[in-house]
């Protein structure tokens, strides 16, 4: 009687295979992980270039790097974007979220771009990140709700009715017990009141 015994090729020396041998029942044969392919020869794995799918993008939104066996995705080719969760597409870096980035008062992100606003009466500077106060005085023309001359404020202006008003820089220190209002007058303090004021200009 002759008895056959089962031989596992794969026990010795891997059945000659450079990475998985797969048994059989009288035979084996090799195999690949993910990220290679087989071989001519049946034995050897070589890697598979995914990057080359899509015009070197492969399944890669932006960067796509190859590896033994694998690849790798990156986004260094649109600013402003980081890799997502799913490690293939990209997406926008809120740089705002942590603070201003550098914008003196308003800050927008867009798709790769930050931008800086100003609230009104102001202007950004030349950095295009600064906020400087807008002096409507010094405009061509005194701004239309003012019938004669205006004095700059931080972020505004006010009108006054004096047609040749001084800035303060320019104008006399008022008396002492007086201060200046809003309208660049000298008022007693002692004298102020919601019903009435007495005034002396300086």
């Amino acid at each position: 009687m002759i008895i056959c015994s089962y031989i596992d090729e794969c026990v010795d020396d891997n059945g000659g295979c450079e990475e998985i041998c797969v048994n059989k029942p009288g035979s084996f044969n090799c195999a690949c992980p993910e990220g290679l392919r087989l071989a001519s020869n049946g034995r050897h794995c070589l890697d598979v270039n995914e990057c080359l799918l899509r015009n070197g993008h492969g399944p890669c939104q932006d960067t796509c790097t190859n590896l033994h066996g694998g690849y790798t995705c990156s986004c260094d080719g649109i600013p402003g974007t980081q890799l997502a969760a799913d490690n293939h597409t990209c997406e926008d870096v809120d740089e705002c979220s942590g603070g201003t980035a550098g914008c003196s008062h308003t800050c927008i992100s867009t798709l790769g771009r930050v931008f800086c606003m100003c609230p009104p009466g102001y202007e950004l500077g030349e950095d295009w990140k600064t906020c400087h106060d807008i002096n409507e005085c010094d405009l061509e023309d005194t701004p239309p709700s003012c019938p004669n001359s205006c004095v700059n404020t931080v972020g505004s202006y006010i009108c006054v009715d004096e047609p040749q008003q001084r800035s303060p820089e320019e104008q006399e220190p008022c008396e002492s017990g007086y201060s200046r209002d809003e309208t660049g007058n000298c008022v007693g303090k002692s004298q102020r009141s919601p019903n009435s004021s007495f005034r002396k200009l300086c």
